[in-house]
């Protein structure tokens, strides 16, 4: 039997990662964080979210609980070709309305194939069915379209699994009715901030009373190695109250953490430093010895990069180290790799040889091995060099929770680092 069309309670989501695969730590769930941020930005309160395995009695009978307890209920995988993609069965049945084939539905799919001078298997026609009632949401990135139906008083959407697919129907699909759900007299205004260098816990320290929550006014923030990016939402009469309250808050947080911002729009911070860089025909290097590569590589995926930059060096043995930056041995068997002095020689010696304005220099402890206690595991020593002159050298003391963290902790730490002293000379 589908739900009682009770009315559950307004602006409250819940949210389902369906597939055998998330319940076998195959996958970890990534749609959920992100349909959260999403939905808060509109107001809506997360009132739980789960883990479903591919059984379709199973899906049923939490999809009709959860259309009692939210006014919106998200689901995300089980809509592939194969027949443990369950998603749009246990949708109509939940629903209490047949599956029909839909040739509208069908001609995406085909077209998506075609485009790419290919043939659907027969399999796939299986994503062309929907629910009676059901309206198809167009996937610009895969072959599986998306669902939005009616489920008793609340709104159903079946997303894609895969969160290159759901991203673009996000962003085409339900925000966009996320709006028009919103009350006349209800504006919002989002804005964000984007910052580097940064642990979570020291932001939430330094941001203090910033964070609090108000009715009116909401601040979310996602960490991850260093780079923080920081959601302010406001609510207001008016589409300009609502903004001119944004961004008076948004002023604040750069007020607050000056050098740390990085961006007020684009989230990415090798990006933002490639642009700068390009735009002001700054020539750059890097020198890298426990990132070995990742700074060069973050600085590659940059469009127009190679208008700046010639060429980087991973130097990772102390005879690299000498050998192809000029390190002096004596520096390097009097303080170690692992120091100013040595990060110091790195940046100038990649300067000198390649020629380039700025450069960075990376050296430290990634582990998990190698540590001691004067130079603990997570000790990295960043140098920038400007025109001849090292601007900037610092120590951080990652977490050592994993090699592959701190190195790209210290990765993130020096193309900030790089950015900082850019915008300072």
């Amino acid at each position: 039997m589908p739900p009682k069309a009770e009315q559950p309670p307004a602006r409250t989501a819940f949210l389902f990662g369906l597939g055998d695969e998330l319940l076998r730590g195959d996958h970890a769930d990534l749609n959920s964080p992100y349909l959260a941020r999403i939905l808060r930005e509109f107001g809506y309160q997360v009132v739980e979210t789960r883990v479903l395995p591919d059984d379709q009695p199973a899906m049923v009978r939490a999809l009709r609980e959860a259309s009692q307890r939210a006014s919106l209920v998200l689901t995300t995988g089980g809509l592939g070709p194969t027949a443990d993609d369950l998603t749009r069965h246990a949708a109509a049945e939940a629903a209490g309305v047949p599956i029909e084939f839909d040739e509208a539905t069908w001609q995406w799919v085909l077209a998506w194939y075609l485009d790419s001078k290919r043939v659907p298997p027969e399999s796939n026609r299986r994503q062309a069915l929907l629910p009676r009632g059901g309206i198809a949401l167009h996937n610009v990135a895969g072959t599986a379209p998306g669902l939005r139906l009616a489920l008793g008083s609340a709104t159903l959407f079946c997303l894609p699994g895969p969160p290159r697919e759901v991203e673009p129907m996000v962003e085409r699909e339900l925000i966009p009715w996320l709006r028009a759900q919103a009350p006349d007299e209800e504006c919002r205004h989002t804005l964000r901030v984007f910052l580097a260098s940064l642990s979570e816990s020291q932001f939430a320290d330094e941001a203090g009373p910033l964070l609090d929550r108000h009715d009116d006014a909401l601040v979310g923030v996602t960490a991850k190695a260093g780079r923080l990016a920081v959601t302010i939402t406001t609510l207001d009469r008016t589409p300009q109250a609502a903004q001119h309250r944004a961004e008076a808050l948004q002023a604040q947080f750069v007020e607050r953490f000056g050098a740390s911002v990085y961006s007020l729009d684009e989230p990415d911070l090798e990006q933002v430093l490639g642009r700068e860089l390009i735009a002001r025909g700054v020539r750059v290097t890097a020198a890298e010895s426990c990132t070995l590569g990742m700074v060069a590589a973050a600085l590659g995926a940059v469009p127009g990069i190679s208008a700046v930059l010639d060429e980087t060096y991973g130097t990772y043995s102390n005879a690299a180290k000498t050998r192809t930056l000029g390190v002096p041995s004596a520096v390097l068997e009097r303080f170690g790799a692992v120091s100013e002095p040595v990060a110091r020689a790195m940046a100038l010696g990649a300067l000198e040889r390649s020629g380039a304005d700025l450069a960075v220099s990376v050296t430290g402890v990634a582990g998990p091995d190698g540590g001691t206690p004067e130079k603990p595991v997570g000790l990295v020593w960043f140098a920038v060099a400007w025109r001849g002159k090292v601007l900037l050298a610092e120590s951080r003391q990652f977490p050592p929770a994993s090699r592959e963290r701190v190195r790209t902790w210290a990765s993130n730490w020096a193309l900030h680092a790089l950015l900082r002293v850019l915008r300072s000379v």
